[in-house]
């Protein structure tokens, strides 16, 4: 798809550029729709991995950015956020999620530049509620000329009814994949993993953060029979990896436990494994899941955000609560237990995919909106 004309100054604010969702999504917008624009991407932990993800034709600034941590609204925050608009003289400031909600109040009032906002879910503090003080943050600061883009339809009606973002700002864009690629492992994908031949493989791919709940994936590993032999790979790293790590010692399963870490490579090893399992306590419209489909695989999820709908009819019964660890446990096994099953689902998972969730699709939407917003 080609590129969109009149090169411009894109301003994106995150969080952490580490590996996640949306610095992947971020990265294929670069690579293709916006790659004649330059990007200013500012990390405000200042952590750059995702940066191996653009493309090396990708007009790009890496700047780490410090914030004065704090409870309320921080006025020496806003004015360096205003002065880092102006000194990269940004076209289109791209904010993303709750860690960057001051970047996007510093021009609330006088604008600097057009402003994007991705909204893609919450830490575990919102996993079961809105919480009021970010409301009315949220409320104040995507009001007026920010334009606001969620992956999830329960995010979109939080964004609206919850938020009272206006409807004509509020742009529900399903993510998507590359499932022609993702259907093709990579020739060394799981080497190593499998000890013997008739393991089977359980995945997961992450960050390790709390609201993810590794370690309702580890207990559930844990109480697995000995028969079929299984082994756990958790494709991810982050600020959970020493507690899960220990966790797994505890309760016997480490020898049988793979931390792969991070890696840009992660989503083109889903193929090796023979399971993927989604153990979050909060997701809206999740990367993982979308890639596990696309690589063929069966997959138990906890139903959060909009994971169920996400999935076939055939694969829904394996979607159970997250606090329901034994339905969790039984989906587990039946799928281990049932190979025609697991091709049957995996199957299905894929073909889904395709339909409706393939990346070129997504890539179309996008280039529509940031054309109007570039353009003037």
């Amino acid at each position: 798809m080609p590129p969109l004309a009149v090169p411009r100054t894109i301003l994106h604010v995150f969080p952490s550029f580490t590996f996640g969702g949306a610095q992947r999504r971020m990265a294929e917008l670069a690579n293709s729709v916006l790659a004649q624009h330059r990007h200013v991407i500012a990390a405000l932990d200042g952590q750059f991995a995702a940066a191996t993800l653009l493309a090396r034709p990708v007009e790009r600034q890496l700047m780490p950015f410090t914030c004065q941590p704090t409870r309320g609204l921080s006025l020496g925050n806003l004015t360096r956020f205003r002065r880092l608009i102006a000194q990269t003289r940004a076209d289109l400031l791209i904010t993303y999620n709750w860690g960057t909600l001051e970047a996007a109040l510093a021009q609330r009032w006088w604008p600097l530049c057009r402003h994007v906002h991705f909204e893609d879910g919450f830490g575990p503090e919102e996993a079961g509620r809105q919480l009021r003080r970010r409301v009315w943050a949220r409320r104040i600061a995507l009001a007026g000329h920010s334009r606001v883009i969620v992956p999830s339809r329960k995010l979109e009606r939080i964004a609206r009814k919850i938020w009272r973002l206006a409807a004509e700002r509020v742009h529900y864009i399903p993510n998507g994949v590359d499932c022609e690629s993702l259907a093709k492992p990579a020739g060394n994908a799981g080497a190593g993993w499998r000890q013997t031949p008739d393991e089977l493989l359980i995945g997961a791919l992450g960050s390790l953060r709390p609201e993810k709940n590794f370690a309702r994936l580890l207990r559930l590993i844990a109480q697995l029979p000995a028969s079929p032999a299984t082994r756990l790979v958790i494709l991810g790293d982050g600020p959970e990896r020493p507690a899960l790590e220990a966790m797994a010692a505890e309760l016997g399963i480490r020898p049988r436990t793979v931390f792969a870490g991070a890696s840009a490579a992660a989503a083109d090893q889903l193929a090796a494994l023979d399971l993927f399992v989604l153990t979050s306590d909060t997701e809206q419209m999740p990367y993982c899941l979308l890639e596990a489909m696309a690589a063929g695989l069966p997959v138990v999820a906890t139903d959060v955000g909009d994971v169920r709908a996400m999935l076939p009819v055939a694969s829904r019964s394996y979607c159970r609560p997250p606090a329901d660890e034994p339905g969790l446990l039984r989906a587990c096994l039946e799928l281990l237990r049932a190979p025609e099953q697991r091709r049957s689902i995996g199957a299905a998972n894929q073909q889904h995919a395709r339909r409706n969730f393939d990346r070129a699709a997504m890539l179309a939407r996008y280039r529509t909106l940031f054309q109007s917003l570039l353009s003037g």
